[in-house]
């Protein structure tokens, strides 16, 4: 009977808000962000696979991602990748215009959106979202080398070889960075 009374007391004070549930303290957000990292890396392994293999590699780690997160724009972006490589458009586009209601910010799903109006023969609106993608990103050279591909489909030969150079030097960049990271890493050991 008591059990009962408190129960019912809690759906009260929940109902009426005057219990809130506890947030999740630092650690457990910091455990959940890392599990969330850890779930993307898996992902992008995957992904690059390129194969059944890899992509069911990608669905799985996904699939959690989702749960663990399911307004952040890279999961999103890794769904609509996925849904990218096995040919289904519609799938893809969906997810990268959720990626983009989530974080306006990202660039990657813009690049991918590119894509795939590259692939639909809609050159124009391939170039205007790879110009968002790399204005939000301008070292994301995957994105600036597509980029140029688009633009020598275009005729626009000259700009097209300025941007291949550009994905070059930013490529050269993102390496440098990345082992400037790994020797702050090193250095915090």
């Amino acid at each position: 009977m008591i059990r009962k009374i408190k129960l019912l007391s809690l759906v009260i004070l929940t109902c009426t808000g005057c219990f809130k549930p506890a947030r999740p303290d630092a650690t457990t957000l910091a455990r959940r962000d890392q599990e969330l990292k850890s779930l993307l890396t898996q992902a992008v392994i995957g992904l690059r696979k390129n194969t059944t293999e890899g992509r069911d590699q990608a669905l799985g780690a996904l699939t959690v991602a989702i749960e663990l997160a399911p307004q952040d724009a890279r999961v999103l972006d890794g769904l609509g990748s996925l849904y990218f490589q096995e040919e289904n458009y519609q799938a893809a586009k969906s997810y990268f215009k959720r990626a983009i209601a989530a974080d306006p910010q990202y660039s990657r799903p813009y690049a991918h959106l590119a894509l795939i109006a590259r692939k639909e023969s809609n050159q124009s609106e391939a170039e205007r979202l790879s110009r968002i993608a790399l204005k939000k990103n301008p070292l994301n050279f995957r994105a600036r080398n597509n980029f140029a591909v688009i633009e020598q489909e275009l005729g626009k030969h000259n700009y097209a070889a300025d941007e291949f150079y550009r994905a070059h030097l930013a490529s050269k960049q993102r390496a440098r960075l990345i082992r400037s990271n790994i020797n702050k890493q090193k250095e915090e050991l």
